[in-house]
This record gives C-alpha cells, sequence and structure tokens, in this order.
C-alpha cells in the first residue's frame, strides 16, 4: 500500500494523461460550480486567467481519478495515521 507519506521530493510517477476540454469544463462547471470564469467564455475571457479555467472540484475529480490508477494505491486511506484510524476494522466495528 502507497500513502502521501511515502513520496519524496522529486518521485515521479505517471498514470497517463487527461485532456479537459472546454466544453466538458463547461458542462462540469454548470452542474457543481458554475462561477462566470467556469461557464462563460466571454467573462473568462475577461477574467485574470483570459480563458475558461476549469474549477478545483473538477481539478480535484480528475486528480482523485489519476491517484486511483497507481498499482498500489489505496483510495481508502491517504496517510499512515489517518488509515489506521479509519480503515481498521476493530477501530471502524467497536461499539460507543
Amino acid at each position: 500500500m502507497l500513502y502521501f507519506e511515502d513520496f519524496r521530493i522529486g518521485d515521479v510517477r505517471s498514470v497517463g494523461d487527461v485532456e479537459m476540454r472546454e466544453d466538458e469544463i463547461i458542462a462540469f462547471a454548470r452542474q457543481w460550480d458554475p462561477q462566470p470564469w467556469h461557464v462563460d467564455p466571454d467573462a473568462a475571457a475577461r477574467s485574470p486567467m483570459r480563458g475558461i479555467t476549469a474549477s478545483s472540484a473538477h481539478t480535484f475529480a480528475v486528480a482523485a481519478k489519476l491517484l486511483n490508477r497507481l498499482p498500489t494505491a489505496s483510495p481508502r486511506c491517504g496517510t499512515r495515521s489517518n488509515c489506521r484510524r479509519r480503515c481498521d476494522p476493530a477501530i471502524v466495528s467497536r461499539s460507543p
């Protein structure tokens, strides 16, 4: 199992590429984060980014999908301490 603290500065792992097309960015944002710079090309052109940008929710969703492509990644646990607290069956099954 790979944990976030197993990564060292400079480590590189590849899980492929994802193309985020403008129409998909706009569709996602209309449903989940309808800010003008995510859904309106004219408003986005006047923003500091000068164009449509994907929302943080969208980029997080893509990052989560890519992280789960790592062969030793666990979608349930991010750090060793979280994993022990949240994923240990003995802890989860205890009665209050």
